[in-house]
């Protein structure tokens, strides 16, 4: 009997780490102190795409954020957030700005509900414009692109324009994503 108690917890912990997903060190996360709530995100880097100019010495460094946002109701909220860093320039987007996607060959269009955020960074003694837009995407966006091979995106700025792509090795760890936000529910 005493070795049928010592196994059913032991067999309880194997079954458990059987249906779990193990996270990836990619995938980062935040908990607002005040709510208890939890953002999770993978950041990508992109680069440009094929055909298109080198970038020049004032054009943006792009990063993607890709996050999963819980909300008070416990839903859970998309984006596709582009940052960008060192550019001479801000794209400055407005509320309904968009964002033109080739995923795969398959054309798409995200619009931000917000517009942009630019913001002064500083590092030594130079300064230089960190802008983010958050650009609302849905569960299926995010599932096509953990599988899809290729992901090229370009962003609508009044003046200026921002074009990159990333490929699947950068997003391997996206489809975990979704899974960790909605086990926390």
């Amino acid at each position: 009997m005493k070795m049928l108690t010592g196994s059913l917890p032991l067999a309880c912990l194997l079954l458990a780490a059987a249906n779990a997903v193990p996270q990836s060190k990619n995938i980062h996360e935040t908990v607002d102190p005040y709510t208890g709530l939890r953002t999770l995100f993978l950041e990508v880097s992109t680069r440009n795409c094929p055909g298109d100019p080198s970038p020049g010495s004032h054009d943006p460094e792009v990063h993607v954020l890709f996050t999963a946002m819980q909300n008070q109701d416990r839903t859970v909220t998309y984006f596709i957030l582009p940052e960008m860093d060192g550019a001479s320039y801000s794209l400055g987007l407005r509320k309904a700005a968009t964002m033109d996607t080739l995923i795969d060959g398959a054309v798409g269009v995200l619009s931000t509900p917000s517009g942009s955020t630019t913001t002064n960074q500083y590092s030594g003694n130079r300064s230089y414009l960190h802008e983010t837009v958050p650009f609302s995407a849905s569960r299926d966006d995010l599932a096509r692109l953990a599988t899809a091979q290729e992901f090229q995106f370009r962003i609508n700025g009044q003046r200026q324009e921002a074009q990159r792509c990333t490929d699947a090795k950068r997003m391997r760890d996206l489809g975990r994503i979704d899974i960790y936000t909605l086990q926390s529910g």
